[in-house]
């Protein structure tokens, strides 16, 4: 005992015998026993659960250095006081007949008898029958006291269980007592983590002391706990007093931003101020260049600065209102153009928030004719802007395109892409542009993710799925990055029901390098970046040969091609889907593709790694089991016969490795056996093949499984024409027909080696087994029974 030092436990510093009576020097616990505090009441959980935790850690710690107490109880328990649960009353009862499942069940008792405040029976009510507490505590406790394959197999099994509770409610450094009718507080609760450092005890003394030792051994101890006694209380001086400074400094961190968090808003609205008083100087013009200069001309020269978020000099033409810069640029051109154009310049279209809006921007439409604004549909009967609000026009706009334009009378109504319009341009004065398009899709994705639900304008819905055409040029990889980024991804086109929509929102639209789709070369075959299978294709007549290394772009108008990943095109069209499309294999009816069965291998690997876990488990408390019976046996010999055979217990437990035990103890290795050792060396042995066995069984049924479907999808792409990927999914049925090495190609060892005995060389030829040694079983391999 003078080896465990915890928290949780009263430290042993020394013990023997003096004059023939036992003493045992330890630690003083200035404090009651559990019982005493706890005696006919009912704790409340928020304080008894810490309680049983504290005294759970002691007791894993006890048990991990191979020491069981048998006897726990309440009255086992002192109570520090701040309430730190120590243990005592170690070694009262017999080591040969106790075992670390009878503290776990003690654990569990002490638990009932502190929630509900009555000694626990074999037919007593759960807790929270009682007491009210969470039914989570009810299993915690259930689970601890009784037996079988659904119980605690270890104290460190119930740890964790307690540690999940608590974290379950939140933080578990203190826990205010709730104070309901028919409980009680013993205290604050303990808090103790599991690697708070135990008070400086002194060292243990070997043998047995003599009563002169015990006289100085005790003016030491007194001499140490006296200094303990001072340091600690500088100790929480100066934690004290640094908690203070970083309250202060906290504080001052604090005001700091404050400061500068207010000084930046007076800065901006300053700027705001002075760029509306150059333009009341110039007139209703910001530009402050001379009459001549035409608003495309301004532009011309300024595009850069605009670009770049300065708006010191804005085109000529400009309108101010709130905090924005207007602009009406007679420019006929699609609404993607304009669009584009717009954000090129370090603007968008025009946004307006409101029916006062729309009429002020209705001023500076043409006089004949109209102009786009930044709105469009956002799927079927909902409004969007281009800087990613919702728009609620006091009037739905006419027409039955995607996107809307003005005239001078405010009179709203939607185009398709091909119509042509000039356009009004806003610009933010504070150099921001929240239409720009990552802006845009970052929005819709996080609306999406919110439940608003705002997609760009111009998204069109099918069915159960929204589709958005973006003009953009980019690469297959960034144009999926930035699909992504609205919640959605490029569009799969796998019926001729969604190839006929996308044909229909694309018409029209300028895009002389084709559209991204999520469609993509694997070797000789064609994928869907979704994993959805490749049943239908809409290809253009002149689409040419396709690389290792082509994505698929839709030419509008024409039909579908092979590009470049690594090329841009004209832009991509994003998809939002309002079911799972990414075909994972869990379910069992479902037919993988022929193209693609990377899903389908995924989740045989995952359905393994879930085995080759729980084996793992399996193996670990079998392993530990084996030593701890082993550990026990040899403690419970005289000191005679523990020099006998400890050197070949040290052997066999030495032998363990990754939680495998040997399978044989071969007469060669040397190890001397007793008829109790063979025994516990044989049923571990046994148990882990049992394991092994259960785990081969299970592997073989996620194999049985997985073969069908297999052939399955060989026999698809066998039709489609894919010989190739046919040829590759037969190889890995092939591959299936030996167990062994099918769960190796995934990662999984399905029996792995177990640990051997090291045979000593033979000094000589004399073989004969010594006298007085262990029986061994009649093979000389096996184990005796």
């Amino acid at each position: 005992m003078a080896k465990l030092k915890h928290p949780n436990l009263i430290t042993v510093f020394d013990s023997g015998d003096a004059g023939g009576m036992f003493y045992q020097i330890s630690e003083y616990v200035h404090g009651k026993t559990l019982a005493h505090s706890s005696e006919g009441k009912a704790i409340d959980p928020a304080t008894a659960v810490p309680l049983v935790e504290g005294i759970a850690k002691g007791i894993v710690y006890a048990h991990q250095n191979q020491v069981v107490h048998g006897n726990l109880r309440r009255a086992s328990v002192l109570l520090t006081p701040d309430v730190t649960p120590k243990i005592g009353g170690f070694g009262t009862r017999d080591a040969s007949v106790i075992k670390p499942k009878d503290d776990v069940r003690a654990i569990g008792v002490i638990l009932y008898e502190l929630l509900t405040g009555r000694a626990r029976t074999d037919d007593a009510p759960p807790p929270s029958e009682i007491c009210g507490c969470k039914p989570a505590l009810d299993g915690i406790v259930r689970k601890a006291v009784e037996n079988g394959d659904g119980s605690f197999k270890d104290a460190a099994s119930l740890l964790a269980a307690i540690e999940e509770f608590q974290s379950g409610k939140g933080s578990r450094a203190v826990l205010a007592p709730a104070g309901g009718k028919g409980t009680s507080a013993i205290g604050r609760a303990p808090g103790a983590a599991p690697d708070a450092k135990p008070v400086p005890q002194s060292a243990a003394a070997g043998g047995a002391p003599s009563g002169g030792h015990l006289v100085r051994n005790l003016f030491i101890i007194a001499l140490l706990l006296v200094t303990i006694y001072f340091v600690w209380g500088e100790l929480k001086k100066a934690q004290a007093q640094r908690d203070r400074d970083n309250k202060q400094t906290a504080e001052s961190n604090d005001a700091a931003r404050r400061k500068a968090l207010e000084e930046a808003r007076l800065k901006r609205e300053a700027k705001l101020e002075e760029m509306r008083n150059q333009q009341a100087a110039n007139g209703t013009d910001g530009s402050g260049v001379s009459d001549s200069e035409t608003t495309e001309e301004s532009i011309a020269r300024l595009r850069s600065a605009l670009a770049s978020g300065d708006r010191s000099e804005m085109p000529a033409g400009s309108r101010t209102a709130g905090d924005s810069f207007y602009v009406f640029l007679n420019r006929p051109m699609s609404w993607f153009d304009a669009d584009r154009y717009a954000r090129e310049l370090g603007g968008h279209l025009a946004a307006p928030s409101g029916t006062t809006d729309v009429t002020w921007l209705a001023e500076l439409a043409p006089e004949e004719g109209r102009c786009w604004i930044g709105a469009g549909r956002s799927g079927r009967s909902d409004w969007s802007l281009c800087d990613g609000s919702a728009w609620k026009p006091a009037k739905a706009p006419t027409g039955i395109g995607s996107f809307v334009s003005i005239d001078t009378h405010g009179l709203a109504r939607t185009h398709n892409a091909d119509e042509s319009f000039g356009f009004i341009i806003q610009w933010h004065m504070d150099g921001s542009n929240p239409g720009g398009l990552e802006s845009r899709l970052t929005a819709a994705g996080k609306s999406i993710a919110s439940g608003e639900m705002i997609f760009p304008p111009g998204t069109r819905r099918f069915g159960n799925r929204l589709f958005l055409p973006v003009i953009h040029e980019v690469d297959w990889k960034a144009a999926k990055k930035l699909a992504w980024s609205a919640g959605g991804h490029l569009a799969v086109l796998t019926n001729v029901e969604e190839i006929e929509a996308a044909s229909t929102i694309t018409s029209g639209i300028d895009a002389p390098n084709g559209l991204w789709l999520a469609g993509f070369r694997d070797g000789d075959h064609w994928c869907w970046d979704t994993g959805e299978a490749w049943t239908s294709a809409k290809w253009a007549p002149d689409r040419g040969e396709a690389s290792d290394d082509a994505a698929l772009a839709l030419a509008p108008g024409h039909g579908w091609g092979p590009r470049d990943r690594g090329e841009p095109a004209s832009g991509f069209v994003i998809e939002w889907s309002s079911d799972s499309r990414s075909q994972t294999a869990e379910n069992p009816s479902e037919k993988p593709s022929g193209a693609d069965i990377s899903s389908l291998t995924d989740k045989a690997r995952e359905l393994l790694a879930n085995l080759e876990t729980k084996r793992s488990k399996d193996l670990e408390s079998n392993a530990k089991t084996f030593t701890w019976d082993l550990g026990g046996w040899l403690r419970n010999l005289s000191s005679t016969d523990q020099d006998m055979w400890g050197e070949q217990v040290s052997k066999l437990i030495n032998s363990v490795e990754d939680n495998r035990v040997p399978a044989s103890v071969p007469e060669e290795s040397g190890v001397k056996l007793s008829e109790k050792m063979a025994s516990i060396a044989s049923y571990a042995a046994r148990k882990q093949a049992e394991i092994d066995s259960a785990f081969a069984t299970d592997a073989r049924k996620i194999r049985d499984a997985f073969v069908p479907r297999l052939e399955t999808a060989a026999t698809d792409a066998q039709k489609a024409g894919q010989t190739a990927v046919a040829e590759s999914i037969r190889d890995q049925i092939s591959l299936a027909s030996d167990l062994a090495e099918w769960t190796r190609s995934l990662g999984v060892e399905l029996a792995p080696e177990n640990p051997e005995l090291e045979i000593p060389k033979r000094r000589g030829a004399n073989n004969t087994r010594p006298e007085n040694t262990p029986r061994r079983d009649r093979g000389g391999n096996d184990f005796i029974e």
